[in-house]
């Protein structure tokens, strides 16, 4: 396979998260999330995004970080966010939030959410939301 790699900026978050500190590591995860949103605002306009989170190592997380997602969607630059490994309750509270595969009978989604949902992917594996960087040819 040929391709071209994405052309901006990659943060990766959730790499050094294991199940004894997942509760520890969420609310930082949670923290670096808010910091990049603003962090991200403060670049140039053409200089693109592409977020990856590993949500593989947590059991569940609060409905108030994919409200983080949905601030972070704010931003003109993020052209990704991809959830990538998302265990079944974390997918089922994803789904809840209506921040993938709205219409569930769910949160209806925040218009911000709705408006740019098409930068959400989720991924089976971090290697997947990687794959998706590159751009067949």
């Amino acid at each position: 396979m040929t391709g071209k790699c994405f052309q901006g900026f990659l943060v990766v978050l959730g790499l050094d998260v294991n199940e004894e500190n997942a509760r520890e590591e969420l609310r930082v995860l949670r923290d670096n999330l808010v910091r990049f949103t603003t962090d991200f605002a403060l670049l140039e306009k053409e200089k693109n995004i592409y977020l990856i989170i590993n949500l593989a190592p947590f059991n569940v997380v609060s409905s108030t970080f994919f409200g983080d997602i949905g601030a972070t969607l704010d931003v003109e630059q993020v052209k990704l966010i991809g959830l990538c490994g998302m265990r079944p309750t974390v997918k089922k509270i994803a789904q809840r939030m209506g921040v993938i595969q709205p219409g569930n009978g769910g949160t209806a989604p925040t218009q911000n959410i709705q408006d740019n949902l098409h930068k959400i992917r989720a991924f089976d594996s971090l290697e997947e939301g990687f794959k998706a960087l590159i751009v067949s040819e």
